[in-house]
């Protein structure tokens, strides 16, 4: 592993597989816990071996000090920077998550890499635009926020996947802005809020995810039969058939599969903000058998915020009773 750029606000580290490369993915991280010495977040830190270099790929990794959505000056030198790294394989694929994902649609244009896989991005943050999405969320990063590149045209072209749960109302919205901008296609992830990408990699692996993407770019298959299985995948899943089904069928697999398995394989903020949509009746019926294993878990407070804790604490009340 070898660090090519080191500064206040960018870090990028080259790791090469010890196998033959398959072509380059750029994994633009997130922001962890900071080290006060280094500024940046040590859990994050690249290492010889990663998830990346164990599919065969060579990694480049771009760690970001804080969450500036890669907007300081200095960003185009770590651009810069993996332009000059050498014998650096084709095809490159750049790939990120909400912050993360975003700097893959903007790295992705800039570098001219071949395709992105973005998970739950945005399209900016712009205040302006925030506030007309309605997204309440990372008010302190809109200062930094000077550039924007995805609406401004600068991705026009860019060709890649997008990554979201549809129920996430905000972050649907930015993944249309993100559609309308790029040359990319929406793979929907129903049940996972804001981590649509870990449930992806969770039920198909990264390895094989990323293989077939790699096909794609080959010519070997089309993006849209990619697309089409992906979404498949996630339609025959617990949470995507969950959040398909009417409140009878719902219950229903709720009796079937058990509470656990259901909350175990969904984000509970979706479920969440899934059940509050539904018809007061309906809701209630269904939490009926939910709730006492939300509360087990520790997220009873997120539903209460979410449906009302006067209506949490009737629904807990009456499955108690009921299983008593």
């Amino acid at each position: 592993m070898s660090c090519v750029f080191d500064e206040t606000h960018y870090r990028v580290f080259v790791t090469r597989p010890t196998v033959p490369s398959r072509g380059t993915i750029i994994y633009y991280q997130l922001v962890g816990p900071r080290d006060p010495d280094t500024g940046f977040a040590p859990k994050r830190a690249p290492s010889d071996k990663n998830f990346i270099t164990s599919a065969g790929y060579t990694a480049v990794m771009v760690q970001p000090a804080r969450q500036d959505w890669f907007q300081h000056e200095s960003f185009d030198a770590a651009l810069d920077a993996i332009r000059r790294i050498p014998d650096l394989p084709r095809p490159w694929l750049s790939y990120g998550t909400s912050m993360g994902g975003y700097g893959a649609i903007v790295g992705a244009a800039a570098l001219e890499a071949d395709f992105f896989l973005s998970g739950s991005p945005q399209a900016s943050i712009n205040d302006a635009y925030m506030r007309k999405i309605k997204d309440g969320r990372w008010r302190p990063g809109r200062a930094f926020y000077r550039v924007d590149p995805i609406r401004n045209g600068a991705c026009a072209g860019t060709k890649g996947v997008v990554l979201c749960d549809p129920l996430h109302a905000a972050d649907q919205k930015h993944a249309l802005t993100i559609l309308r901008n790029t040359d990319s296609q929406q793979i929907n992830c129903p049940g996972t809020a804001h981590f649509g990408i870990v449930r992806m990699m969770r039920d198909v692996g990264f390895e094989n995810f990323t293989e077939q993407l790699f096909d794609v770019m080959a010519g070997k298959e089309t993006l849209a039969a990619f697309v089409n299985r992906a979404r498949q995948t996630f339609d025959a899943s617990i949470p995507g058939a969950f959040f398909k089904a009417d409140p009878a069928t719902q219950q229903d697999m709720v009796a079937t599969l058990g509470a656990d398995a259901i909350l175990q394989s969904t984000h509970i903020s979706a479920l969440a903000d899934h059940l509050n949509r539904m018809p007061s009746v309906e809701y209630a019926k269904l939490l009926v058998g939910l709730l006492p294993h939300v509360a087990k878990g520790g997220a009873s407070n997120y539903v209460k915020r979410v449906i009302g804790e006067a209506d949490m604490d009737y629904l807990l009340e009456t499955s108690e009773a009921g299983a008593a």
